[in-house]
């Protein structure tokens, strides 16, 4: 990060904007002669970055305003960084910071737009710019004023390149803090001996006020027993009245409870014929659909009958083919068992029969070899003649050898050949098998589907037949039902008012009407909430209370503001709809608090409804000052008390005005009571609307599902058909497989037999190899050797018995064999195909026999169902009698029923009258008594038992003289302190939290001071930590500058034995500096004793071993060169030439060895008191400086 670019404006000599050109990274110099501005340039970047200029007064910030014939009101300085490294975390690559001030402002701008000077101070120490550490501006005079500067300066410096300054606000904190709860000890010991005497005081007068409250309570006594007396005589005269107002109240409750009885009888009595009427209408059609189904089963019976009839003369020889099926399974059977037994034996024989054959075979040929060997020891001379024949007779053997393999394999290849076939022929046959018997199986699921499609389809019939009852059933409920509301919908217009129900009408018009137009007007119709009565849930016992209490109101529009209610009258003024409305804005409701009694025989009425919290300032509005009392006594005496409306569960209403208004009320005129009736017959009018409409897409389902059935059935007959034709086929296929294994089985009995042959021909053949080529290895003899006589005689005797054996064994295998042919035919082309021929009979059989069972079972089921439709339209007819004489009974009933209820009506009349009457005088008692109430409930608590009983019987005329004595005592205590006791209590339970406040004081003071104590090691150890890395830079640093030198930083610390008192951090006292300019060897002199150059350099080399130890991004350094020699500008140039590689340094010189390695020239130039820098080069800065005295601005 460096700076990029600096623009000033109105800044003291600055008056025009003055836009500084691009800086470099590294190195920057500034020339101009003294009062060109260089150091004004300077104070600019101070006054953005530096805290010199943090809190400006008016005549400070007046002076940094350019000062000229035309006043400049504000002034800027806008210093614009580079950030394209990231310095600063955050995304921008440029960062403009600007200060504009004026004379009654001060505003810091980041990136254009106003921040805070705390924000712009985390950014600069994000940036590394610390407020510890301002070593990175070193302006004129700070170098002489480090170099010349006592040790705890220099301490001081030190400190706050480390940060000290944080420790010391928080131990002043801390400190603070100790001295603040030291003070507050102090006062809490003061405060502990007033407290102590106060303590004292209210002990005295705790015992003159028991003498008052001893006097008190007789007075009260004696009052108490005054009013009770009084309270008695009006309670018994009340007592009287409320005996006979309770009798005629009963009386009266009576007559109203048979009065609704005999209302409620008669309206049941009248719905009870007309739903007799209703049910008898139904039964009669019901009756006469059930007398056309029976008619059209009857019909169907028949017809089944008839086909029944028709499929058991076609089957007459059905249990003959079955009788014989059985008989041939059983010879079938015992022929296979038969069969089974002669195989294994057949095959037993047959495989001793060959091995006798191969074994007579070889002995015969192995005899016939030797008998040939001894002949060829006559037939030849030498052995070469003998040699000779048998290699000729080897290849005879061989070529006769070569010939059996080829028949061998010629015949195990045919063998192989004729065993897949087998194979392939017994898997087809396996395959066909499973195949017919699925078709047959397929079949006979189509024949079963046929039934379950037909029994689906009729009961579908049967189903779509009931529902056409219920769809008949519900037409004329809902005819009736629509009937019912046009009678309560003109009662609710009579109990509300006419023009009230034609309003709710209107608005449910416009409702809709809105709804329909969608957009801002639908948004007004979601903004409207229904009436009062729609929207709140109460308990029938209080039903009568909230309708007396509502009244019309009932039926108030409750809408969210004044702009639906105006909306909903405008639409209903263009359509020209009639109605009486009342709305309810609730954004303009503003509905007080009401402060209820707490009494157990009373209730807010409000807290007995169940509505929406949101419609609550209606509700209140309406029933909020109404209270729901347990008699008219309690309701009377609230009404007055409370300043609220009372109203009992029978609807005797107490206005907190005085006015009473109660007595009979017939329940038929509640508006709650129509209105719930007219809600419960809309909801059950919708809901046989709804099932009506249900019952036809259930009638529609249906008729779908009957469509359906019979365009399965007509599909699964297709299927049968397809089904019937392939089962045909493959039993055709499966019969000639059959034969076509039975001749491979038959022909390969003959086979094998020869390849077995074969085998033994070339087992012969390769033996005679064997033995005339072992013979070709002997000698020529004139006789066989004796092993081969002995072998010749053994062949002998074995193939005699072979031969015997064996024609044993052929005999018994050729009877075998003709016995296991004979059976096998017999089954294959006899027994076998006329089972089968049997079971394709039996099939045809059995599916005209499943028609048979399917008939017979929907036979059945027809007959049950003619059974059930009989007894039912019996049973309707019997019901249609008992309705016909119900209704006339009904009838009577009804009109007896009228006249008891007309002498009820009159009756309660009468006692109506007596009750007003009653309840007059027992207002004016309940005023008395309620007087007398009040002031025994201004007396308080009641006296002791003992006082009590001791006036309690004296008369009335004593009891006023003891009450003036009693008074005229307690005169005397009128100064008494009547809260001492209290006053004492709450002194007392003061000193308890002054005690734990003190002892809170104590623990955190030495919780504090070992705070303290850390900070101070911190501190400490914060100066070492940066002492040590400013020495050892100072160190490296000179050394760079006097290479022939040597200089070092020492901390000057306290005797101990002086103080032995002192913190850690205080035991330092400065920071002492020595150096040798001529000689490392030489003794280090101190700062002190050095010429004024060589301070400067000294200095100048603790400032860049700051900059080392808290290194910043750029640095601002104002003719530092001054006291120093050439040689040593030199070398603070070089020095600042190689830092620059890690930093930027903005300098200004009067000196050419600083422009040697310089970046980037400044000229600094003033006309007519008003300051300009420009961009120059090398040779025109040093141009500058020799035309240039040097000095400060």
């Amino acid at each position: 990060m460096h700076i990029k670019q600096i623009i000033i404006q109105g800044f003291r000599s600055y008056k025009d904007r003055t836009v500084i050109e691009p800086l470099d990274k590294r190195h920057n110099v500034f020339v101009g002669r003294n009062g060109s501005g260089k150091s004004n340039f300077f104070s600019a970047i101070q006054f953005v970055i530096s805290d010199e200029y943090a809190h400006l007064k008016l005549d400070h910030r007046r002076s940094l305003l350019h000062q000229s014939s035309e006043p400049i009101l504000q002034a800027f300085v806008e210093i614009i960084f580079d950030n394209s490294d990231s310095w600063v975390p955050i995304e921008y690559n440029e960062i403009r910071l600007r200060r504009a001030i004026g004379i009654k402002k001060d505003h810091y701008y980041l990136n254009g737009k106003t921040v805070l000077r705390s924000e712009v101070l985390n950014l600069l120490e994000s940036a590394g710019l610390s407020s510890s550490n301002t070593y990175y501006i070193v302006k004129q005079g700070t170098i002489n004023q480090l170099a010349t500067a006592q040790d705890s300066y220099r301490l001081k410096v030190l400190q706050e390149v480390a940060g000290t300054k944080v420790f010391d606000e928080r131990k002043n904190e801390s400190s603070s803090i100790i001295r603040e709860n030291a003070l507050k000890l102090q006062k809490i010991d003061e405060y502990f001996n007033t407290l102590e005497e106060r303590l004292q005081t209210l002990k005295d007068e705790m015992e003159e006020l028991t003498k008052y409250q001893n006097f008190d309570k007789t007075r009260r006594a004696l009052e108490f027993v005054l009013h009770e007396i009084q309270y008695n005589e009006n309670k018994a005269k009340l007592t009287e009245l409320e005996t006979k107002i309770l009798d005629a109240s009963n009386q009266q409750e009576k007559l109203a409870s048979d009065l609704q009885i005999a209302h409620d009888t008669i309206k049941a009595l009248f719905k009870k014929s007309k739903n007799t009427k209703k049910d008898l209408a139904l039964l009669e059609e019901e009756k006469t659909i059930l007398d056309h189904n029976n008619d059209d089963l009857i019909k169907r019976k028949f017809q089944l009958e008839l086909t029944i009839k028709d499929l058991i003369e076609r089957n007459t020889f059905n249990q003959s083919t079955e009788d014989e099926l059985e008989r041939l399974d059983q010879t079938i059977k015992e022929k296979e068992t038969e069969l089974e037994k002669v195989k294994p034996q057949y095959d037993n024989i047959k495989r001793q029969e060959e091995q006798y054959t191969r074994e007579l075979t070889l002995k015969e040929h192995r005899r016939n070899e030797l008998y040939t060997k001894l002949g060829r020891c006559n037939m030849f001379n030498t052995k070469e003649e003998r040699n000779e024949w048998i290699n000729n007779e080897l290849q005879s053997l061989n070529q006769q050898l070569k010939e059996k393999e080829r028949c061998h394999d010629k015949l195990y290849a045919d063998s192989k050949k004729d065993q897949e076939k087998i194979v392939a022929l017994t898997k087809k046959i396996d395959s066909h098998s499973k195949e017919s018997e699925k078709f047959k199986k397929n079949i006979a699921q189509c024949y079963e589907r046929v039934i379950e499609l037909q029994k689906k389809r009729d009961q579908n019939q049967y189903n779509r037949n009931k529902l056409w009852t219920k769809e008949n059933e519900l037409e004329q409920k809902i005819s009736s039902l629509k009937y019912d509301m046009l009678k309560i919908d003109q009662k609710l217009r009579a109990v509300t008012g006419k023009q009230i129900q034609n309003g709710c009408d209107s608005v449910r018009k416009v409702l809709d009407s809105f709804k329909s137009r969608g957009g801002d007007e639908a948004k007004i119709a979601e903004q409207y909430y229904g009436t009062i009565i729609d929207n709140l849930t109460y308990r029938d016992d209080t039903s009568l209370a909230v309708d007396v209490t509502a009244g019309s109101r009932l039926f108030n529009h409750i809408v969210e503001n004044e702009n639906i209610a105006t909306a909903i009258l405008k639409e209903m003024n263009k359509q020209k709809l009639p109605g009486e409305i009342n709305f309810m804005p609730l954004n303009r409701m503003d509905v007080p608090t009401v402060k209820y009694p707490r009494e157990k025989t009373a209730v807010p009425m409000v807290s007995k409804l169940t509505y929406d919290s949101k419609y609550d300032k209606a509700m209140q509005f309406i029933f909020g000052r109404t209270l729901i009392c347990a008699n008219m006594d309690v309701a009377s005496r609230l009404s007055r008390s409370s300043g609220l409306d009372c109203i009992t569960l029978e609807g005797d209403k107490f206005s907190s005005k005085g006015v009473m208004s109660g007595g009979y009320f017939n329940p038929s005129k509640s508006r709650l009571h129509t209105f719930k009736t007219h809600t419960e017959l809309t909801k059950q009018l919708k809901q046989y609307e709804q099932e009506l409409l249900s019952l036809n897409k259930e009638l529609d389902q249906i008729g779908t599902v009957i469509n359906d059935t019979v365009s399965d059935m007509q599909k699964n007959e297709t299927d049968k058909c397809k089904l019937k034709g392939s089962y045909d086929k493959i039993n055709a296929e499966l019969r000639l497989y059959r034969e076509k294994l039975s001749n491979i089985e038959r022909f390969r009995e003959s086979n094998e037999q020869a390849l077995n042959q074969c085998k033994i021909s070339v087992e012969a053949l390769r033996r005679t190899k064997e033995s005339l080529e072992s013979e070709l290895d002997q000698e020529l003899l004139s006789q066989l050797p004796v092993r081969d006589r002995e072998e010749i005689k053994a062949l002998d005797d074995d193939v005699q018995k072979l031969k015997k054996d064996n024609s044993e064994v052929v005999n018994i295998r050729v009877k075998l064999e003709t016995l296991k042919d004979q059976l096998e035919n017999l089954l294959t082309n006899n027994l076998k195909r006329r089972r089968e021929a049997l079971l394709k009979t039996l099939d045809e059989i059995s599916l005209q026999q499943r028609q048979i069972v399917n008939k017979n079972a929907e036979l059945k089921e027809i007959d049950d169902k003619i059974k059930q439709n009989n007894k039912k339209i019996e049973s309707f007819g019997n019901k249609i009698e008992e309705f016909v004489e119900k209704t006339a009974l009904e009838r009577k009933e009804l009109e007896e029923r009228t006249k008891k209820m007309n002498i009820l009506q009159y009756k309660i009349n009468e006692v109506t009258e007596l009750l007003e009457k009653f309840a007059m005088r027992r207002y004016m008692l309940e005023q008395k008594i309620s007087k007398t109430e009040k002031d025994i409930e201004q007396l308080g608590t009641l006296p002791r038992e003992n006082l009590y009983s001791k006036y309690a019987q004296m008369p009335s005329k004593d009891l006023f003289l003891e009450l003036k004595k009693t008074n005229k005592k307690l005169k005397e205590f009128s100064h008494v302190n009547k809260k001492a006791n209290d006053h004492y209590l709450s002194e007392l339970e003061i000193k308890k939290k002054l005690l734990c406040e003190k002892l809170d004081l104590v623990k955190s003071e030495e919780k504090l001071n070992e705070l303290i104590s850390v900070i101070d090691q911190n501190k400490t150890d914060a100066i070492l930590f940066t002492f040590k890395q400013i020495s050892k830079y100072f160190k490296v640093i000179f050394k760079q500058l006097v290479p022939t030198g040597r200089a070092s930083i020492v901390m000057q610390v306290k005797n101990p034995a002086e103080d032995e008192s002192d913190t850690s951090d205080d035991n330092f006292t400065g920071i002492g500096i020595k150096a040798s300019f001529i000689d490392a060897e030489v003794e280090t002199k101190d700062i002190n004793k050095l010429s004024g150059g060589q301070k400067s350099l000294l200095a100048l080399a603790l400032i860049f071993a700051i900059h080392k130890c808290d290194p910043a991004p750029f640095y601002l350094f104002d003719e530092i060169d001054q006291t120093l020699d050439s040689s040593y500008r030199r070398a603070v140039a070089n020095m600042i030439h190689e830092l620059s590689n890690q930093a930027q340094f903005i300098t200004t010189t009067f000196s050419p060895e600083f422009l040697e390695h310089a970046n980037k020239f400044y000229g600094v130039m003033t006309r007519d008191k008003v300051s300009y820098i420009g961009c120059v080069t090398k040779e025109a800065a040093l141009n500058f400086i020799e035309g240039s005295p040097e000095g400060q601005d």
